[in-house]
């Protein structure tokens, strides 16, 4: 009997790791999709920052690898931020120097 008790209150402490380490998930899933509603039942949300399996988590700690896996989330969205900003950027400079284009074409171009 002792030995289920004892088994009981390790299996507690491992459930309540493992549920603050889905609260930070779903945190940083939910700050990096803007709110957006987690992935439905055929994606596991214990694995999907980390792009591993279960056996490969087991060796971090819960709360380690939840930790490594929010900084990923939040390097790839700044860097997924960054990138959009390049584009948005190099778009506008595009339509500029088309602009421009256009102006000496139609200024050299003879009109009779």
């Amino acid at each position: 009997m002792r030995d289920y008790s004892r088994q009981n209150a390790d299996l507690k402490q491992q459930l309540a790791v493992a549920e603050t380490a889905v609260q930070e998930r779903t945190a940083v899933w939910e700050q990096a999709t803007g709110g957006a509603a987690l992935p439905g039942p055929a994606m596991d949300p214990t694995l999907m920052f980390t792009g591993s399996t279960r056996a490969s988590t087991a060796a971090k700690p819960a709360d380690e690898t939840a930790v490594a896996a929010a900084r990923e989330v939040a390097k790839r969205a700044a860097r997924e931020r960054q990138l959009k900003q390049i584009i948005k950027d190099q778009e506008t400079e595009l339509e500029v120097l088309r602009a421009e284009l256009d102006r000496l074409r139609k200024k050299t171009f003879p009109s009779f």
